[in-house]
């Protein structure tokens, strides 16, 4: 593990100030968070990119036991750790199978109301034939045409 590229540093938070380690090699899958080793937590959690950064300082003098202590235990807990990413993928939905479709055409039918079977075949025949409003039928119009 190349160690140089980990940044060590102390997370100024008021009462929840605490020794941190950012690996920038371990991605959340989301550019406005990184994952820190929290010490006093003793696990990787997630932050958000912008709060931590303006907080984070560097060690003091006084602090190198706390450095040591943060550089020992990140390097255990790195071992171990696998980060949760979400892979972010668009997966084009399946068409229903055969019988999957079936029940649900058979289920949506039900749902409709029931259509007057003899008013859907009148609308059909006048938009079929095209009739004028004074003729009855069909014969009517064979022999308007004689």
């Amino acid at each position: 593990m190349a160690e140089d590229s980990v940044i060590f540093a102390y997370l100024e938070a008021g009462k929840k100030s605490t020794a941190v380690a950012l690996d920038p090699r371990l991605t959340t899958g989301k550019p406005d968070t990184v994952w820190l080793f929290n010490l006093a937590r003793g696990e990787f959690v997630e932050y958000r990119r912008d709060i931590v950064e303006t907080k984070m300082r560097d060690f003091r003098p006084e602090e190198q036991a706390l450095y040591e202590e943060l550089k020992d235990a990140f390097t255990k807990a790195r071992r171990h750790f696998q980060p949760k990413t979400t892979p972010r993928i668009d997966v084009p939905e399946r068409p229903a199978a055969p019988a999957a479709a079936a029940a649900e055409e058979a289920e949506t039918a039900e749902a409709l109301p029931a259509e007057d079977p003899e008013a859907a075949v009148t609308e059909l025949d006048e938009e079929l034939l095209d009739l004028d409003p004074d003729l009855q039928s069909v014969e009517d119009l064979d022999e308007e045409l004689d």
